[in-house]
């Protein structure tokens, strides 16, 4: 087990190289593009391993859970739905506080840093992460010039993309009357607004689409893979099916108005969007962060219609 050598007189015994764990970035990557080992824990399982993937179902359902629950909470103090209905955000806030203690407890119990999720949520580099290894050789100082390029890779999409699916968002939501019978905003208190200002743009950034795309969607594909590794396309399918149905039962669901017109015109306005999120994310992981930024604006843009109503 332990090579010994005379050194100055002395037995020094060292373990061989086979027996050394490898450093990052040279460790195994496991699916979530989660590393495989850690000196506390250093054969953890891979992430999405002993679990089933309905088990990854319900624990993005978990999710809606949290907003249902804090809904109903709202609703007791007001002692009518309706009443509670404009306060619908702080609901979006309480679940994502409580997914990212989830995240968090899951990753310090793999042993792994909580950044991977919102940075490199899968093992392949993708799109982008392909073209930054050239440029890093081209220009090794200019780190300006990689996130100019990563950034206007990103640009691109979204022009082609992105907004083709925003007007289309906007064109469902002008062209029927269900839809524009239900108000995004409300009246609320101006203190409300400031706690509202300062909460939820953070925490849609930093946990929403991490939760169901840099989250749910690895380890639902890593659970999906017969062989027990990911990047298999059916598993990579139909991990992206499981995160996208919930991830459109959220939505509908958002403000809370439980007609089922609208729950179905909600789902279908915002299924090109979020069907195309999950296909980015997926091909070039890397784009987390840029995608977070733009639905930390999109949060903001909601906080801005609240201002708007008030008197």
């Amino acid at each position: 087990m332990f090579k010994s050598k005379k050194r100055w007189g002395c037995e020094v015994r060292r373990k061989p190289k086979s027996a050394e764990t490898p450093s990052f970035p040279n460790a195994t990557l496991r699916g979530g593009g989660l590393p495989e080992g850690n000196a506390a824990n250093p054969n953890p399982p891979p992430h999405g391993s002993g679990i089933h993937p309905f088990g990854w179902t319900a624990l993005a359902l978990v999710r809606i859970v949290f907003l249902l629950a804090a809904q109903i909470c709202t609703a007791g103090l007001f002692q009518s739905w309706q009443a509670a209905i404009p306060w619908w955000p702080f609901s979006i806030v309480f679940a994502n506080l409580c997914c990212l203690g989830i995240m968090i407890r899951w990753t310090r119990l793999n042993g792994v840093p909580f950044w991977r999720i919102q940075r490199q949520p899968f093992p392949e580099p993708g799109i982008s992460g392909r073209i930054l290894p050239f440029l890093r050789r081209r220009f090794p100082r200019l780190g300006i010039v990689r996130l100019a390029v990563e950034g206007g890779l990103f640009l691109a999409a979204l022009l082609l993309f992105g907004v083709p699916a925003f007007v289309f968002q906007e064109w469902m939501r002008s062209a029927n009357p269900v839809l524009q019978a239900v108000p995004m905003a409300g009246e609320l208190p101006t203190s409300a607004l400031i706690v509202l200002t300062a909460l939820l743009p953070l925490s849609q950034g930093l946990i929403e689409f991490p939760w169901f795309f840099g989250f749910i969607m690895p380890g639902a594909e890593n659970a999906l893979s017969p062989s027990g590794r990911p990047n298999k396309r059916p598993a990579a399918v139909g991990a992206w099916l499981i995160a996208l149905a919930v991830f459109l039962l959220q939505v509908s669901l958002l403000p809370p108005v439980f007609d089922p017109a609208y729950i179905l015109l909600q789902a279908s306005a915002m299924f090109p969007l979020l069907a195309l999120i999950g296909v980015i994310l997926r091909l070039s992981p890397r784009w987390m962060p840029w995608i977070n930024v733009l639905h930390a604006l999109m949060a903001l843009n909601l906080v801005s219609q609240y201002w708007s109503m008030v008197r």
